[in-house]
């Protein structure tokens, strides 16, 4: 009711992020499970293969580790891990179009991740 008095915006907004995210990713690993499929149904399949180096924005172990996870869940991306420095992420991606595209699908999943965290936690 009274969110500024109370301090409660900040777990508002992440609250209404969680349900968003969620969302976000069960689109998207449906989206990514026909892809894949019909690249298995194809005959002569052309895979766009390709290993991109992200930068990152998330900080410490737990966002990192929901972002690799969520990554590698989703079907045509695995992460292939970090850099030593864990400010790069290195990742295997097919079907899409070019590196900027799978750079581009990367950083979305990391904004929606970032939401959900909060920025404290996300480093952001």
């Amino acid at each position: 009711m009274f969110p500024r008095a109370l301090g409660t915006g900040e777990y508002v907004r992440r609250m209404v992020a969680g349900p968003s995210f969620l969302a976000y990713f069960l689109q998207e690993l449906t989206v990514a499970n026909v892809q894949v499929a019909l690249f298995a149904l194809r005959r002569c399949p052309r895979l766009n293969s390709m290993i991109v180096a992200v930068p990152l924005r998330v900080q410490g172990d737990l966002p990192q580790t929901l972002l690799a996870t969520t990554l590698t869940l989703m079907p045509s991306t695995v992460v292939m891990g970090f850099s030593p420095d864990r400010r790069t992420l290195y990742a295997h991606a097919i079907g899409t179009t070019s590196a900027q595209a799978a750079h581009d699908s990367i950083r979305w999943v990391e904004d929606r991740l970032m939401r959900v965290l909060g920025s404290l936690e996300a480093g952001a």
